[in-house]
């Protein structure tokens, strides 16, 4: 699975920051892996806490918790990118 991720994330690189900024592709390449090491703290701090106080049952709620905060950041981003203001 996390093969898949890395290739949907430089397909959305190659798709969007190319076009709209040419010029900062060695920067955009360089936050994805950042930025995905952030997403592995974030996601083994918050799933820590939550088996540590709720219990393992509570896992895989938690882990639902985060979609609607995902498809918001993705309606974010995909009405601010340059792509989208033709």
């Amino acid at each position: 699975m996390y093969l898949l991720n890395s290739l949907m994330q430089m397909f959305y690189l190659a798709a969007v920051a190319e076009q709209g900024y040419p010029q900062s592709m060695v920067l955009a390449s360089s936050l994805i892996s950042i930025f995905n090491n952030v997403g592995i703290a974030v996601g083994s701090a918050v799933g820590g806490g939550v088996a540590t106080h709720l219990g393992l049952n509570w896992l895989e709620l938690s882990g639902g918790a985060y979609s609607p905060l995902l498809l918001d950041s993705i309606v974010a981003v995909e009405s601010g990118s340059p792509s989208s203001r033709k």
